[in-house]
């Protein structure tokens, strides 16, 4: 079992069947593009449904994960993933397996072949999985209670303070993790050959898995080293290859001095040929692994004296002559990629929104010039010229509403209580500023009353709803002051659940109300709200331009910094909510001064690390 003479045999048949291979591979990924991802998506839409709603996000979604139905989904979804990467190394192996054996195997063949296991593909994925799932449980309810246990009051204490105990929590968790990682591994390397053990030793369900144990039994070792290295190799040769064109991409920007069409030509080659590298650093990675795995498979029966297996359907199979890609079909493709960056070229124009401002929001009140959540935050940011004054509320002990983020005071006061357990006499008088600078030692945590009454006219109100399980009236209470005060023109109400979004929309439908989201499953458009805050991993220009056309407007947070303020305004964004106030002034100005053309090259030169443009179109 030498590694040379697998990757030597690996590569000999990559040459002597490239065009079979790249054959199936791009029919394959079409397919899977065109049919396989949309109708998953159609699927998992399906499963939301179940739950009533079009959408789910955060505590929703992680609610529906453990449901019955959600760990259905979780099962079917892993089960698709597992088969997309399992039916494209069965067709590479199988014309893999042809080479060797002396059939060749051509993608109809292998296509066909592939097809006649599908079932079995399936039901060996299922039990993966299955597997899998079973083997993470223990080590998730340990993590989740070694978390509890040792780290008892709000994270957020523990990220901004990090005292022992937050260090000794990682320790215990990260050794828990491990020892997952270690069991996985394992799992890993002993089903190093479940797909050869269904393809060329007729074996089904739990004998596939019998069947790799026994091939692997006496070469762990060994074997996990090979395929550990092997993969460290491909992906790291990836990662490489594609920093070594970025950082290209860089240089070409750096020397080049032409006008804005010649940018704009440069720019569309660049992310062409970006995708092109990507498509070609995938087809190696993914053909050449399933032909080191064939050959490793080869290599250990071969040694273990129990023969590599046969291919029925290949006795009978007509021998086909093996062909090699036409010199036009390299032709056409260089065509298409020079006809794909001009199209890309004049899209780039199009692709960028109109305006050049997006309304401010400042993050719990101003939360970079003063201490969070607090009067004098409120203050700071009117003053530095604020559309909106985004701060959290939740409910104490005696039901008052304060403007508190985290679950407990800790982090804002120093003590180690939750908001819940405390009445609001308790707590008004407790210094909520020092911790942020002496400076701001009088501030305290205000009641909304206090912070409604301070913005008065000045600014809009988003006022986000912190449920933590309890609550006593919080949408009612602070529906119940706006409507006190006739502001409700001047305020906006969100959450991460949607049933309190829904609650305040029953109180009053004339409040603007909107989704706090970080993660989503479904179509999160379709819900019936106002408004979304969205993660900004989360949004792209179809996503801003989907919620556009529903009537919804789009915030993205947390975004202090400046390039991806450039970023998400080009995007068309509604609002951004951010720390820093200030700076989307001094963006939406540099902004105003750019044609739609320079806008264009920033937002496409943003991966190459440039996102300054002067008003000449220069860099």
């Amino acid at each position: 079992m030498h590694i040379k003479v697998i990757i030597r045999e690996a590569l000999r048949d990559f040459k002597t069947q490239f065009s079979q291979f790249l054959t199936f591979y791009i029919i394959y990924s079409i397919a899977v593009a065109v049919l396989l991802l949309p109708g998953a998506i159609w699927l998992l839409n399906t499963f939301v449904a179940t739950t009533g709603n079009a959408a789910l996000s955060d505590y929703a979604l992680v609610g529906f994960i453990l449901s019955p139905i959600g760990i259905a989904t979780v099962i079917i979804f892993g089960v698709i993933a597992l088969a997309f990467a399992f039916a494209r190394d069965t067709g590479t192996m199988l014309i893999g397996f042809g080479a060797a054996a002396g059939t060749p195997v051509t993608f109809r063949r292998a296509f066909v072949l592939m097809l006649h296991r599908l079932g079995s593909i399936l039901w060996l994925n299922t039990l993966v999985v299955v597997i899998v799932l079973i083997t993470a449980v223990p080590f998730l309810l340990l993590g989740f209670a070694a978390y509890k246990m040792m780290l008892p009051g709000d994270i957020n204490y523990y990220l901004a303070e990090k005292p022992p105990e937050f260090y000794q929590a990682l320790l215990v968790i990260g050794v828990v993790v491990l020892a997952f990682l270690t069991v996985a591994a394992y799992l890993y390397v002993t089903w190093s050959f479940i797909l050869p053990a269904l393809l060329f030793r007729d074996k089904r369900g739990r004998a596939i898995l019998a069947e790799s144990r026994h091939l692997v039994k006496g070469h762990f070792f060994k074997i996990a080293s090979l395929r550990v290295g092997w993969l460290i190799v491909a992906f790291g040769t990836v990662i490489v290859v594609h920093w070594i064109y970025w950082r290209i991409g860089q240089a070409v920007f750096e020397l080049l001095v032409s006008g804005m069409t010649s940018l704009l030509f440069v720019s569309a080659g660049l992310i062409v040929l970006d995708a092109v590298l990507l498509a070609i650093l995938n087809f190696l990675r993914t053909t050449l692994t399933a032909l080191f795995a064939l050959h490793l498979y080869e290599a250990v029966v071969t040694e273990k004296g129990v023969g590599m297996g046969t291919v029925a359907e290949l006795d009978s199979a007509e021998t086909q002559t093996q062909w090699h890609i036409p010199r036009v079909v390299y032709v056409v493709a260089a065509v298409a990629v020079i006809v794909a960056i001009i199209v890309v070229a004049f899209g780039l124009q199009n692709t960028v929104a109109t305006n050049t401002y997006a309304e401010i929001i400042a993050h719990r009140g101003g939360a970079i010039a003063a201490p969070e959540n607090t009067l004098a935050a409120v203050r700071q940011g009117i003053l530095d010229g604020t559309d909106v004054i985004e701060i959290d509320v939740q409910e104490t002990k005696d039901g008052t509403v304060v403007v508190l983020h985290d679950a407990d005071i800790r982090r804002v006061t120093g003590l180690a209580k939750n908001i819940w357990e405390v009445n609001y006499d308790e707590i008004k008088d407790l210094d909520a500023g020092s911790w942020f600078d002496p400076a701001f030692s009088d501030e305290h945590i205000p009641t909304l009353e206090e912070v409604l009454d301070e913005i008065g006219d000045q600014a809009i109100v988003l006022i986000e709803l912190k449920y933590y399980g309890h609550d006593q009236a919080l949408a009612q209470k602070v529906v119940n002051m706006v409507e006190e005060r006739g502001i409700e023109d001047q305020v906006r109400i969100m959450s991460l659940l949607y049933s309190g979004v829904q609650e305040v929309e029953q109180l009053n439908p004339d409040l603007e109300t909107g989704l706090l989201a970080v993660v989503t499953a479904g179509d999160i458009t379709n819900l019936d709200i106002d408004f979304l805050a969205m993660s900004h991993g989360e949004v792209d220009r179809a996503f801003v331009d989907d919620a556009h056309r529903k009537g919804i407007e789009v915030a993205v947070w947390t975004i202090n910094d400046h390039a991806d303020m450039v970023h998400f305004i080009n995007l068309g964004v509604d609002s951004l909510i951010t720390d820093t106030p200030t700076t989307v002034h001094d963006v939406s100005a540099e902004l105003a001064k750019l044609t739609p053309s320079q806008r264009a090259l920033i937002q496409a030169n943003q991966l190459f690390g440039f996102d300054q443009v002067t008003e000449s179109g220069e860099q």
